[in-house]
């Protein structure tokens, strides 16, 4: 009877130890851990999405632009808050002319919280989407870079790649100031990826780029490129050059070479010539 009763004691004891033992440990955590764990629970809950800030313009020395950006607009979609994509893709592509596979292979096969399902889409467009109020689809304002007119100064405007950040001529030269600061919009979702409607949605807006203005002159530019072009035909050289200077101030009036490229799409114009022409360049 006397070790049974050891043995009773002996195993309140344990558990006792084991009881303090844990409420030590949960102490422990909610004073020594708790501002990391909380901090560690908000990195997982806050989301951000950035807003591109709108390049600045590359112009001739009377202000015509030879690049700029238009606004352009994207479809966004809270991917875990949407159980029926087939619906949802069907509902956007019955207002604009999209692939609805597309949409709906990108519900399915993104892992982030916000996807983008649609780019490159009109103020006209996004408006129609916003006015069907279609649940968990949102529209962003993006941007796309134009050179209006193609070719002209192309080895001097040079372009940008598809992240918009400049890689070959004064796109690269002058992206720091070209490029602005990109805005966050900061939003708070539960551990499914949805938006809480008590969480803080926090908006930074983004700043623009500035303007780079040149001594180039677009009209004498236009001029200089024709003739090189003549001379490219009538001689058959792999490339000419041409430059125009205002002795006076030092100022290049224009700056040519060919062959050139188009600017607006770059990798087509490269498929249109032979290595060494492109060497050339």
């Amino acid at each position: 009877m006397g070790k049974f009763r050891n043995r009773i004691f002996g195993f309140y004891v344990l558990m006792t130890l084991l009881m303090l033992a844990l409420v030590g440990r949960l102490v422990y955590i909610q004073v020594f851990w708790s501002e990391e764990l909380t901090q560690l629970a908000r990195a997982q809950q806050d989301k951000n999405i950035v807003i591109p800030a709108e390049r600045g313009s590359i112009l001739d020395r009377n202000g015509d632009k030879l690049a700029f950006s238009i606004k352009t607009y994207s479809i966004w979609a809270q991917r875990a808050e949407i159980t029926k994509p087939i619906e949802t893709a069907r509902l956007i592509t019955e207002t604009i002319d999209v692939d609805p596979d597309a949409i709906v292979n990108r519900l399915l096969s993104s892992q982030s919280t916000f996807v983008k399902i649609v780019s490159n889409i009109t103020k006209s467009e996004a408006d129609l989407i916003r006015s069907k109020g279609i649940k968990f689809i949102s529209v962003t304002e993006d941007t796309k870079r134009l050179y209006p007119y193609n070719t002209l100064a192309s080895h001097i405007i040079g372009n940008v790649n598809a992240d918009g950040e400049g890689f070959l001529g004064l796109e690269l030269f002058y992206n720091s100031s070209l490029k602005g600061l990109p805005g966050l919009y900061n939003v708070t979702t539960d551990v499914y990826g949805r938006q809480l409607a008590y969480g803080t949605d926090n908006l930074e807006s983004a700043v623009d780029g500035q303007s780079v203005w040149l001594t180039i002159d677009d009209t004498i530019q236009f001029f200089v490129e024709d003739r090189l072009e003549q001379a490219m035909i009538q001689h058959n050289p792999k490339s000419v050059s041409a430059i125009i200077m205002d002795p006076k101030t030092g100022e290049i009036i224009a700056m040519a070479s060919k062959p050139d490229f188009d600017l607006n799409s770059p990798r087509s114009s490269g498929e249109d010539m032979d290595e060494i022409t492109w060497k050339a360049m």
